[in-house]
């Protein structure tokens, strides 16, 4: 709330935190915000739960999404693996956690790869 605070905005903002899809239907939002939670639903719902959002905003309402998104079948993926291990370190991460690190980002986060990220946001309308 600082920020829109600090930018004159906030008396004209209506903040909610929750659930889009306990929200009233149509298109009543200028924007949808989901920072770091769309990796931890399930690849059969990822979906529905952005075109959830997406079907809340007004014409020309923006969607910001930001998730972990990888090929975690490319050759690239040790070298992320790698990346992804010493980040998980500096917070301190067990050996134990470590080693589950892949099934994690699998079976427990739900990564996907860029473009299939990018073919779902599409099918809810969203464009880059």
């Amino acid at each position: 709330m600082y920020w829109l605070r600090t930018a004159g905005v906030l008396e004209r903002c209506e903040l909610v935190h929750g659930f889009s899809h306990e929200l009233p239907t149509g298109a009543n939002f200028d924007i949808a915000i989901s920072i770091f939670v769309a990796h931890f639903v399930k690849k059969h719902e990822r979906l529905a739960f952005l075109k959830d959002m997406s079907d809340r905003l007004r014409m020309g309402g923006q969607l910001v999404n930001a998730e972990i998104s990888f090929d975690l079948n490319s050759p690239g993926f040790p070298s992320m693996l790698k990346d992804w291990e010493g980040i998980q370190a500096l917070m301190g991460a067990t050996k134990e956690s470590l080693a589950n690190l892949p099934t994690v980002l699998r079976d427990i986060l739900y990564v996907l790869p860029p473009k299939e990220t990018e073919d779902i946001l599409s099918q809810c309308g969203i464009r880059n």
